[in-house]
C-alpha cells in the first residue's frame, strides 16, 4: 500500500513514548532557517528539522491531553493483504459505530483500556500501540486501514472478546499529521527537481522593481511548490505579494518557531526589500460589510469594485432588517462556559445559530435557491457544539445539492468566503475579558468572509468593555443602525428560552449537593418566558449546590414562615421567590441529605404554598425532621450529609452514625459525578490551524443538504 508522505510516517511511529515526551528530542538539530539561499536545493532542505520538530510537538502535546480525546471502539481488527514484518504493519479495523470519527493522517493510540474523562488516561501506565489511519472505506465509514508501530498480539484480543463477549480494544485519537506529510511531500518534491525558475527569483535580495504574488497566511514551507503558489502568467509576475493583516501561521514548537519556521514567504520577502503593492480593490464584500473593516484596518485604501456596488449584490434571504447584509446581533442571556479541554462556548449562541441555519435551509428548500453559508467561531469547542446541533436539527433536510455549510474556526476559514457568514464570538461575562477575539489579525479574518450577509452574534455589554476593536465594532453598528437583540426576532427569542430550559437540568461542575426538582417547580419553570429569570434562578440554584447555603439561611430566618422550619424561600428579584428545603433521600444502604426544590412563585403567593408544603412534612418522624436540619460545615460551606440504614435502625436518633461528605450534581435522575474545571488562563488556548486538523470539524465542515 503506497502511503504519502511514507518517511515521514515511519519516523513518527518509530519514536518511543520517552522521546516523544522529550520536548529537547531536537533540540540542536534545527538550525535557523536563513532569509537568503544559495540554491533550491538549500531552500528546501532548510525546513526538514523544523518540520520534523513541529510534528513530534503535535505529537508531544496531544499524548498530555488524551484524557479529553475522542475514543472509538474496535469490534474486529485482522492483518490485511499487504501486512509484511518489520514494517508494513497494515490491519483492517471495524470500529463499533456506523459512523467514524477517523479520517485519513489521524494518529491514534490503540489500548485495552477505556480511557475515562474522570479518572483520565495515563499513556506512561498502560500497555498501547500508535497507529496511523491510512484510509477508510466511503462504502462502510466505519472501516478502516491502519498501519501500527507494533505488532498487535489478536490472538490474545479476539479470545478475550469471545470469552468476555464485549469490546476490549479502543482507538484513542492523538492529532492529525495531514499539513505535516503535504509540507513533507512539497520540500522532497522540490529536492528532486522540476519547473522551479520562478523560485529562484524568490532566493535572494531583490534587485529590481518587479514583485512577486504570494499568499502571506502560510508558514513559507507551505507554499514551497511553486504549481501550487507561484503558478503565475507573466501578467501576475511583477504584482505584489498580499497584505500583512491576515493570520499568521500557527507553530505549536517554540523550537520550530524561533528557527523561523512559522515566517511567511511575504515576510522574507519583505525583508529582503522587495517591492510591496497594495492590492486596493476588492471584489467579495457588499459595501455595508467592507465599511468597518476598511477603515479600521485599512485606513480606507480599499475601494469596493463597481460589481459589488450594484443593486443585484443585495440578497435578503430572511424577512427582516436583522437579516440584511450587515447586523450586530446582541444575546444578553448567553453564557460562556468551558468545554473540551480549555476552550469555550456558548450554548445560547449555538441555539441561534442553529434556528438561523434551519430557517435558510427551509427557505433553499421553497425557493430552490442556491446558498452557501459559513459559520465561524474563535473557539474549537464552540465549532464542535454547533456542528453537533447542527446534524441534529437538519440531518433530515434535502435542498437538492443547493445548500451548503461550512463550519470552521477563524484560522480554518482564512481565505474562504461564503454568501452568509455567521460569526459566534462567545465571550459572554460583562467585565470585557474576550481573550484573543482582542488580536486585529483574527478579526479582519472573521469580517471579510462573506459576499452579501455578514451577521455577527454577540454580547454587548462584553464588546463594549473590551477596550478592543470590538468596542468600535459595537458603536459601528449602532451609528449605522445595525444593531439588533436576538430576541427581537420571535423565532430567535424561542430559541433562547428552549436552551435556557434545557441548561437547567445540565450537571453542575464541583457540584457537592444533589439537587431534586418538583413536578410543580418545573411546571413554574416552563412558564417563564424572560431568559435573564432563568439566569437568576440558575444562579441561585450554583450556588445552594455547592454548599452555600449557610448564608442563605441565616438572611432568611426572620421569614421563615414554615412550622417545621425546613421550607426556606429565597428572593430571586423583587417579584419571585424560591421555595426549597434540605430533604432526605433513601439510596441504597444509606440516608443522604439533599436539596428539593419545591417551586418558584411570586412573592405574595409564598405562605400559601409553604402551607401546603407543611402538610407533607407532618408526615416525617421526629427522626427525620432532625435529619434534615442536621448541618455539618466543611470550612466555609455546608456539606450534605448520610446516615447508614443499619446504623439508624439500631438506634433511634442516628446520631452515633458517622456522617460524611457526598458529591452530587444538580440533575433530575439523581446520578452523582464530578468534574473539574482547569485553571489555565483562557488567554493561552490555542486556535485551530486548519479544517483538516480541526477534530471532528470533517463531520460538518463542508456538507450538502
Amino acid at each position: 500500500m503506497r502511503i504519502e508522505g511514507r518517511d515521514l510516517i515511519d519516523l513518527v511511529l518509530s519514536w518511543s513514548l520517552e522521546e516523544v515526551l522529550n520536548v529537547d528530542l531536537y533540540k540542536g538539530q534545527v538550525g535557523t532557517i536563513p532569509t537568503e539561499f544559495d540554491s533550491t536545493t538549500d531552500y528546501f532542505k532548510s525546513f526538514i528539522p523544523s518540520l520534523i520538530e513541529e510534528t513530534h510537538a503535535a505529537l508531544s502535546s496531544s499524548i498530555k491531553t488524551l484524557w479529553r480525546s475522542p475514543v472509538v471502539e474496535i469490534t474486529y481488527i485482522a492483518p490485511t493483504a499487504e501486512f509484511e514484518l518489520p514494517n508494513n504493519l497494515f490491519y483492517k479495523v471495524h470500529l463499533s459505530t456506523d459512523e467514524s470519527s477517523l479520517i485519513p493522517k489521524d494518529l491514534i493510540a490503540l489500548t485495552d483500556k477505556r480511557p475515562n474523562r474522570v479518572d483520565g488516561f495515563n499513556i506512561t501506565n498502560e500497555p498501547y500501540v500508535v497507529a496511523i489511519v491510512c484510509k477508510a472505506d466511503p462504502d462502510r465509514p466505519n472501516v478502516i486501514t491502519i498501519l501500527a508501530s507494533k505488532p498487535l498480539l489478536l490472538e490474545d484480543v479476539h479470545q478475550r472478546n469471545k470469552k468476555e463477549k464485549k469490546e476490549s480494544l479502543f482507538g484513542v485519537y492523538m492529532t492529525n499529521i495531514t499539513t505535516n506529510v503535504r509540507i513533507w511531500n512539497s520540500l522532497h518534491l522540490g529536492l528532486q527537481g522540476g519547473n522551479l525558475s520562478l523560485l529562484s527569483t524568490v532566493l535572494q535580495r531583490n534587485t529590481d522593481d518587479d514583485g512577486v504574488c504570494v499568499p502571506c497566511r502560510f508558514g513559507e514551507s507551505d507554499g514551497l511548490v511553486p504549481s501550487r503558489f507561484l503558478n503565475l502568467n507573466p501578467s501576475q509576475e511583477d504584482a505584489i505579494l498580499s497584505y500583512e493583516k491576515q493570520l499568521p501561521a500557527m507553530v505549536e514548537s517554540q523550537i520550530a518557531l524561533e528557527a523561523g519556521f512559522g515566517r511567511s514567504l511575504f515576510e522574507r520577502l519583505a525583508i529582503l526589500k522587495h517591492k510591496k503593492y497594495l492590492l486596493n480593490i476588492q471584489y467579495r464584500m457588499h459595501r455595508s460589510i467592507s465599511i468597518f473593516p476598511n477603515r479600521e484596518f485599512y485606513g480606507m485604501q480599499i475601494q469596493d469594485a463597481p460589481t459589488v456596488k450594484q443593486r443585484n449584490y443585495t440578497k435578503q434571504y430572511l424577512p427582516g432588517k436583522m437579516y440584511g447584509p450587515y447586523s450586530f446581533i446582541n444575546i444578553a442571556h448567553g453564557e460562556e462556559q468551558y468545554g473540551e479541554g480549555r476552550s469555550l462556548k456558548n450554548n445560547v449562541e449555538v441555539a441561534v445559530v442553529s434556528d438561523i441555519i434551519a430557517n435558510l435551509l427551509q427557505v433553499s428548500v421553497r425557493t430552490k435557491t442556491r446558498i452557501s453559508v459559513g459559520v465561524i467561531s474563535p473557539y474549537k469547542s464552540q465549532v464542535m457544539a454547533i456542528q453537533e446541533k447542527i446534524q441534529e436539527t437538519c440531518s433530515g433536510c434535502d435542498a437538492g445539492g443547493l445548500f451548503s455549510l461550512k463550519i470552521r474556526s477563524v484560522d480554518g476559514f482564512q481565505g474562504g468566503e461564503e454568501d452568509i457568514i455567521i460569526v459566534s464570538t462567545v465571550r459572554s461575562n460583562g467585565i470585557g475579558r474576550v481573550g484573543f477575539l482582542a488580536n486585529r489579525q483574527r478579526t479582519n479574518v472573521l469580517l471579510t468572509r462573506a459576499r452579501f450577509c455578514l451577521w455577527i452574534l454577540g454580547n454587548e455589554a462584553t464588546m463594549v468593555n473590551s477596550k478592543s476593536v470590538w468596542r468600535y465594532l459595537i458603536q459601528d453598528a449602532r451609528k449605522r443602525e445595525c444593531f439588533y437583540n436576538a430576541e427581537e426576532d420571535e423565532s430567535l427569542a424561542r430559541a433562547i428560552i428552549d436552551t435556557a430550559k434545557i441548561e437547567f437540568i445540565q450537571p453542575l461542575n464541583k457540584s457537592r449537593w444533589k439537587i431534586c426538582f418538583s413536578d410543580e417547580f418545573k411546571k413554574s419553570v416552563g412558564e417563564i418566558k424572560n431568559p435573564e429569570m432563568y439566569r437568576k434562578i440558575k444562579s441561585f440554584l450554583e450556588r445552594i449546590s455547592h454548599g452555600w447555603l449557610h448564608e442563605e439561611e441565616e438572611s432568611e430566618r426572620d421569614s421563615l414562615v414554615s412550622s417545621s422550619q425546613l421550607i426556606k424561600q429565597s428572593k430571586i428579584d423583587d417579584v419571585l421567590s424560591l421555595i426549597w428545603a434540605v430533604e432526605i433521600l433513601k439510596e441504597e444502604f444509606q440516608y443522604i441529605q439533599v436539596l428539593k426544590i419545591w417551586d418558584v412563585v411570586p412573592s405574595s403567593d409564598v405562605p400559601e404554598a409553604v402551607k401546603s408544603l407543611n402538610l407533607n412534612h407532618m408526615k416525617y418522624t421526629v427522626d427525620e425532621v432532625e435529619k434534615c436540619r442536621a448541618r455539618c460545615i466543611s470550612g466555609d460551606i455546608v456539606v450534605p450529609l448520610r446516615w447508614s440504614l443499619e446504623a439508624t435502625n439500631g438506634n433511634g436518633n442516628g446520631n452515633s452514625d458517622v456522617m460524611e461528605e457526598t458529591l452530587g450534581s444538580l440533575n433530575l435522575a439523581g446520578e452523582m459525578m464530578t468534574s473539574e474545571q482547569p485553571n489555565d488562563s483562557l488567554e493561552d488556548e490555542k486556535e485551530e490551524e486548519d479544517i483538516e486538523v480541526d477534530r471532528l470539524s470533517h463531520l460538518l465542515s463542508s456538507i450538502t443538504l
